[in-house]
Parts: C-alpha cells; structure tokens; sequence
C-alpha cells in the first residue's frame, strides 16, 4: 500500500521527465563537495558550479586567480565524480567567470 519516498522519486523523475535534472543537481552538489576537499577554504565563495548538461559540468570563477586554482584541481575534481557517477556522467569540465545576478542562464542548461 504505502511506498517509501526514495523509491517513488526515480519512478517519477523518469515519468515526468526530470530525471536529467535531478541528476544535474546531483552532480553539482558532490562538485561543491570536491571543491571543499581540494581548495582552500576561501573557494567556497569564489569558486561555485554554474550547470551541468549533457555531460559538460561548467565552473564559476570569481577571478582569474581561482580558476587557475580551479583549473589546477580540476582533474582531481573529475575524477572524484567520475567515482561517484560514472565514466559518461562528467566528459568535461569547464571553468568560466562567475556571471553577475543581472545574467540570464544559458537555454536549457540546468544553473545551481
């Protein structure tokens, strides 16, 4: 009769169509995580992921001084996702300035 909730999610996402989403979401928050275990802590306002979509995770960079940091971690940052997700979760990850509140997101990317 009744179904547990972690059951019933993935039946839905799948249903309604938002699977790719909830696995956006997924993917940047263990990203927030990796960033955490592999950058300073000062990185957490200066370094945040911006949306992930067909395979391609794009990463925020407040100035050029984190995204060289960022783009030095990147590969351990792929890597730890690549443990988490698979192979084909996470193909590239790219590293761009954050964008200002004022910016509208890319069409049909998934923005955190």
């Amino acid at each position: 009769m009744w179904q547990n909730l972690t059951e019933l999610i993935p039946k839905a996402a799948g249903k309604y169509n938002f699977a790719q989403t909830l696995k956006a979401v997924e993917i940047c928050r263990a990203c927030r995580a990796l960033i955490k275990e592999n950058l300073p802590p000062e990185a957490e306002n200066n370094v945040i992921p911006k949306s992930y979509k067909d395979g391609v995770l794009v990463i925020g960079t407040s100035n050029p001084s984190w995204a060289n940091q960022m783009q030095m971690a990147s590969h351990r940052i792929q890597r730890g996702l690549t443990a988490k997700f698979g192979e084909k979760a996470v193909k590239r990850i790219r590293i761009t300035p954050a964008r200002s509140a004022d910016d509208q997101p890319e069409s049909g990317t998934f923005n955190f």
